[in-house]
């Protein structure tokens, strides 16, 4: 299984590693724009995506991911 994580709270991220990388294929963005591209050039069983970004909002990095024709299921 492979999952998309964007959010750039390191601590947080470092949290949630150790968990996720034992069962999971996990890529992080810590940027909005750096996950709507990862989002576009992989498949993903699953986006989890931090509501409040440097760059962008969660809900308009998931608007770009479903312009993108990325049909993952994305938790906000």
């Amino acid at each position: 299984m492979r999952v998309l994580f964007v959010e750039e709270d390191l601590g947080y991220i470092n949290a949630l590693m150790g968990e996720l990388s034992r069962d999971y294929v996990v890529d992080i963005a810590h940027t909005g724009e750096d996950g709507a591209y990862l989002s576009e050039v992989n498949d993903y069983d699953i986006i989890l995506v931090d509501d409040k970004l440097p760059d962008c909002s969660g809900l308009h990095v998931c608007n770009l991911t479903r312009n993108s024709k990325c049909l993952s299921p994305i938790i906000l």
